[in-house]
């Protein structure tokens, strides 16, 4: 018997919808534990926003701190003078941050699998894809999650007798 996606996913996820402020995403993969969140709209998902996808967004924002406060000044200021003005680029950029919304930064082009899809063909995704997890969806609607640890946790519990 093969075993199918909807036997091993998670169904119970957590969610965001597009219009999430990204702080919050990032509060809630730290604390969950969790390595994306799917985004939903009415129900449908539209993408999926990963520690990765929150990282490059603070690696740009250090980029536009760095450039801003390399194109100051003449290079007479004070040191004083230096901390004050990286003190009003780092506040303005953070205050920006704060209107960051999940739709800005998330992944549109989801990889999903169909709950009665077997383990052996969503494995093929994530490798064929370089991907960790894969939505689960049935008619448009998020169903669940299947992660690359699932399959492992399957393996090593020698539950997988065949995919």
């Amino acid at each position: 018997m093969s075993h199918k996606v909807r036997d091993v996913m998670v169904s119970k996820v957590k969610r965001v919808s597009p219009e999430t402020p990204l702080t919050e995403v990032e509060r809630t993969l730290l604390y969950e534990h969790v390595g994306a969140l799917p985004v939903v709209r009415e129900g449908t998902l539209v993408g999926v926003v990963s520690r990765s996808d929150v990282v490059k967004h603070l690696q740009a924002v250090g980029n536009q701190i760095e450039g801003a406060l390399s194109a100051y000044g003449d290079g007479s200021e004070t040191a004083e003078e230096l901390a004050e003005y990286r003190r009003q680029v780092t506040g303005a950029v953070a205050a920006d941050r704060s209107k960051v919304r999940v739709q800005d930064v998330m992944t549109t082009d989801v990889v999903s699998v169909g709950l009665n899809a077997t383990l052996k063909e969503a494995a093929r995704l994530m490798v064929d894809h370089g991907i960790h997890r894969l939505t689960v969806v049935e008619g448009g609607e998020l169903r669940g999650v299947l992660s690359s640890l699932d399959l492992a946790g399957l393996v090593a519990d020698g539950r997988l007798v065949d995919a």
